[in-house]
């Protein structure tokens, strides 16, 4: 149990971290395609980072500084893809909530919350099955792919009350 409150842990900081480094870059609502650009950037970013940290963790518990390293390396590597796949998969589901307008603006809260949460859980269960199959068994992949959706859950309901 100590591998994945771990992973968790190490995810989640990851997560926010990557958010860190990426938000401030954020362009507005005012040109899609722009924004657009930027929501790529933004995924690939939090599935790098994230896929770092949760190789490196994997690594470690291997018992050396190779396992360690060639973790975070692959991690970062197949993370990125992951979060893209992730963003497709849940930028539809937003649409599905949201509308053509695609924002959450006008929402009240509570809606705004879900359309957020619905959108957030595939994105983290991508990331997390793609770690998952970087250990070439579906127990993995079926465990990183849950641990991934109760990140994305737990970060798209706080996502508008931080904000």
């Amino acid at each position: 149990m100590g591998l994945l409150f771990f992973a968790m842990i190490a995810g989640g900081l990851a997560g926010f971290a990557g958010w860190a480094i990426v938000e401030p870059s954020s362009p507005g609502l005012g040109d899609p395609i722009t924004w657009q650009r930027w929501e790529m950037l933004y995924a690939a970013v939090i599935g790098a980072v994230i896929g770092c940290a949760i190789g490196a963790v994997n690594g470690w518990y291997q018992g050396s500084k190779t396992h360690l390293f060639r973790g975070a390396v692959i991690g970062f590597i197949i993370g990125a893809p992951g979060g893209l796949l992730g963003l497709q998969i849940g930028g539809q589901l937003f649409q599905a909530i949201a509308g053509p307008r695609g924002g959450v603006e006008g929402m009240p809260l509570p809606m705004a919350i879900f359309a957020r949460t619905l959108a957030f859980m595939p994105f983290g269960a991508m990331i997390g099955a793609v770690l998952g199959a970087a250990g070439l068994s579906w127990k993995r992949v079926g465990v990183g792919a849950l641990g991934g959706a109760v990140g994305g859950i737990l970060s798209g309901m706080s996502f508008d009350l931080v904000a």
